[in-house]
């Protein structure tokens, strides 16, 4: 089978191949590629940029399917619909939120219209598009990312180590949670790594966490995100905090900080996003933030149990081999 991935964000060339530092491409288009060249099939990934596309342009992107992901500009339904008349089904991967978008939603709402079919990231996701666009939809969760490291939880003097990692928006939800922080600094001496993108709110976070920590219980420090620096931060910290900011957009979100934190082998506490849940068992979802530590530190050898099952449970649904079959399945 031929396959296209178009797609928003730039590739970049990274030490095992084409990458991307937006999630979305890599979870969405560049993973799920790679598995799918490993079974055989013939997968190409392309920007679909802003200007239009040449008829020889088109015609060398002939397809048997075209996967559109992530897309802000209207030049992905023209690509598509070029393609779709040279023979191509078209498969539109939706993994965000933007019914009632001021700038993207009528382009989102088109791209949805025209599928042939549609995949859904989430439950949640599937959920939403069969209530706002009456269409159903085959749910594929993300592949797990990085490297799998073996459980540890055995938290140290003089600080516990903490870890929060994501996009600048998400970083916002962290916002919300400071006074969270500040409890458990007034349980245990804590030190927070803000692992995202540099921007002026996060800057404007982390001056705010650390002014208002009592008797410097709490100190927030900032490191820029890079599909390198990820690993070793996840190793170097004893707990990964993951925060919500609630609503629709949030509820639909896929699990894959989860599964990163877990994969990494480290104690996550989370908000309770719905695609979290399966892993309730094995991470502390919904505790907030003070008594999730507590919980897992009043019994060191449970926590470790359930990160060891937690791996397998990852192992098992979100391979990147076992997600790479779930979109072999579903392109057929």
């Amino acid at each position: 089978m031929k396959i296209v991935y178009v797609c928003y964000g730039a590739l970049e060339q990274g030490p095992a191949g084409p990458t991307s530092r937006m999630a979305s491409m890599r979870y969405r288009a560049i993973l799920p590629a790679r598995e799918l060249r490993r079974l055989g099939h013939d997968v190409r990934i392309v920007v679909a940029g802003e200007g239009a596309w040449s008829a020889a342009e088109v015609e060398a992107l002939r397809c048997d399917v075209v996967v559109v992901s992530k897309s802000f500009n209207a030049v992905t339904e023209e690509l598509a619909a070029k393609l779709r008349q040279r023979g191509a089904r078209i498969v539109v991967d939706v993994c965000d939120f933007h019914f009632g978008h001021p700038e993207h939603g009528a382009h989102f709402e088109r791209l949805i219209a025209m599928a042939d079919k549609l995949v859904a990231a989430s439950e949640g996701m599937a959920a939403a598009l069969r209530q706002r666009a009456g269409r159903e939809s085959t749910v594929i969760s993300d592949p797990v990312e990085g490297v799998k490291r073996a459980p540890a939880f055995a938290p140290r003097p003089p600080f516990l180590r903490l870890i929060w990692f994501g996009n600048v928006l998400s970083a916002m939800s962290l916002a919300e949670r400071v006074g969270e922080l500040h409890a458990l600094g007034a349980e245990r001496p804590t030190r927070l790594v803000v692992m995202t993108a540099p921007a002026p709110p996060v800057v404007a976070l982390v001056d705010r966490i650390n002014a208002g920590a009592a008797k410097g219980r709490v100190r927030a420090v900032f490191a820029e995100w890079s599909e390198a620096a990820i690993g070793p931060a996840l190793l170097g910290n004893e707990v990964v905090w993951l925060t919500s900011l609630g609503g629709e957009r949030e509820a639909v979100k896929s699990p894959n900080r989860l599964l990163e934190g877990l994969w990494a082998g480290r104690l996550v506490v989370a908000d309770p996003v719905p695609s979290y849940q399966p892993f309730a068992g094995y991470a502390k979802i919904g505790t907030g933030l003070a008594a999730g530590v507590r919980e897992a530190a009043a019994d060191p050898a449970l926590t470790l149990a359930r990160l060891i099952a937690g791996q397998a449970a990852v192992e098992r649904e979100h391979a990147p081999a076992v997600i790479g079959q779930r979109w072999a399945d579903a392109l057929v």
